[in-house]
Formats: structure tokens, C-alpha cells, sequence
């Protein structure tokens, strides 16, 4: 069974460096992903600038009416924005911060994580 492994880097240049490192240790492993996380953030100039009126014009029937009794209107704003965890999107760090997303089997998990470690790999998650 294979492990798929996502990290973040300051730049190509330190993700890079983990690659060669893990090919130089012999473990085997599969890139995804390679590419700047900047390029993930680009905005759509055509939704841009659209309002959340232009967006939802019209609440559908029964809307309002589907939240508990009692409750009072800040509390539901305050619920809503909770859910949506904030209201920005997580931005990259740096312009040049890269992701890195390979799989590898469970066998060089632990050694494939070290190597993206000492390439100085932040942020690093196991996705199944």
C-alpha cells in the first residue's frame, strides 16, 4: 500500500533538493505534484469582482426560516463565518513557495519524510 505525502517549500530550488535526496536513498516514490503554490491562488478575472448580490440574487423560499427558532441573527453570522474558517483563503508565504505531493509505499514513509524534513519541507501532511 502506497502513502501519499504533500510539502511545502521556501522555493523549486529546496524542492528539488529533496527530490534528489530521495532518489539518491534509493526509495521508491512517484512526484504528483510540482508547482508553485502562487499559481493555485490566481484569480478568475472574470468572478473577481462580482458581489455576493450578483452571486446569490435571490434567497431561495424557506431560507431564513430554516435556521432554529430563537436563535439571534449575530449568532448565526458568527456560526456562519466559523464554518467558513475565516475569510480570506491561506495564501503561500513566500511568491516562490512550492508544493511538493508525492506517493510512496509505507515501507520508506518514514525515511522519505526525514529527507523532506532536512530539505527544510514544511507543512507536511500524509493524504490516503
Amino acid at each position: 500500500m502506497s502513502v501519499q505525502i504533500q510539502a511545502h517549500f521556501e522555493d523549486e530550488e529546496h524542492a528539488n533538493l529533496a527530490i534528489n535526496r530521495l532518489r539518491q536513498s534509493g526509495i521508491i516514490f512517484e512526484i504528483l505534484d510540482l508547482k508553485p503554490v502562487a499559481a493555485r491562488w490566481k484569480a478568475d478575472p472574470d468572478t473577481e469582482n462580482l458581489s455576493a448580490s450578483a452571486t446569490f440574487s435571490k434567497a431561495t423560499e424557506g431560507f431564513v426560516t430554516s435556521y432554529p427558532t430563537g436563535m439571534p441573527f449575530q449568532h448565526m453570522c458568527a456560526k456562519a463565518f466559523m464554518a467558513t474558517n475565516g475569510t480570506r483563503p491561506i495564501r503561500p508565504h513566500s511568491a516562490n513557495e512550492t508544493l511538493l505531493r508525492i506517493k510512496v509505499s509505507e515501507r520508506g514513509f518514514g525515511s522519505a519524510q526525514r529527507i523532506i524534513r532536512q530539505a527544510q519541507g514544511y507543512g507536511i501532511k500524509v493524504l490516503n
